[in-house]
């Protein structure tokens, strides 16, 4: 309790996230994190997310396979909130290769950031992701949806795998 309140003062002060990096460094490494925990553990990154080190620290936990699948989604939801105006460099590699993780949960998250960020660094991984026929079909279509704005004319094939939701015989996604 003390170093949620602790954190929770230190993240209402700008230019304070050194203070912090050892803490939020120790959260980031813990299986078992409660729900207070990740509260202020999200709070904090997104108010510090502006810092170069805590940008860092995100992203390496992000990339980090020992990561838990709690606190990759935390994360995740961090870069999505984050309150830089440029998506930062350090984020490019870890949600790119989230994009193509085998978890579909951990996929859905990063397609969310990637929308809500309006990124367009990341369109030939949405692309290959809707095209990916072992992937679930909410999954191909939200890819394909966060794309298709910037696409001068959608393929043939991506076009009939939107078709074929019409169908039906197909049950509708939402």
């Amino acid at each position: 309790q003390l170093q949620q309140t602790t954190l929770q003062l230190i993240s209402r002060h700008d230019g304070w996230s050194g203070e912090i990096i050892g803490l939020v460094s120790q959260w980031l490494a813990n299986p078992d994190m409660d729900a207070d925990q990740k509260r202020s553990l999200t709070g904090a990154l997104i108010a510090f997310s502006t810092e170069e080190d805590i940008q860092q620290i995100i992203a390496d936990a992000t990339h980090d396979p020992q990561t838990t699948l709690t606190t990759r989604l935390l994360l995740l939801e961090v870069m999505a909130r984050s309150r830089t105006g440029e998506f930062p460099r350090h984020w490019h590699a870890p949600l790119r290769q989230t994009l193509g993780d085998a978890n579909s949960r951990l996929v859905r998250e990063a397609v969310a950031t990637v929308r809500s960020r309006s990124l367009t660094a990341f369109d030939e991984s949405l692309l290959r992701l809707s095209r990916d026929e072992g992937r679930p079909m909410e999954l191909r279509i939200a890819s394909l949806e966060c794309v298709t704005p910037r696409l001068g004319q959608l393929p043939e094939e991506l076009f009939t795998l939107l078709t074929d939701q019409l169908n039906e015989d197909v049950d509708p996604l939402l």
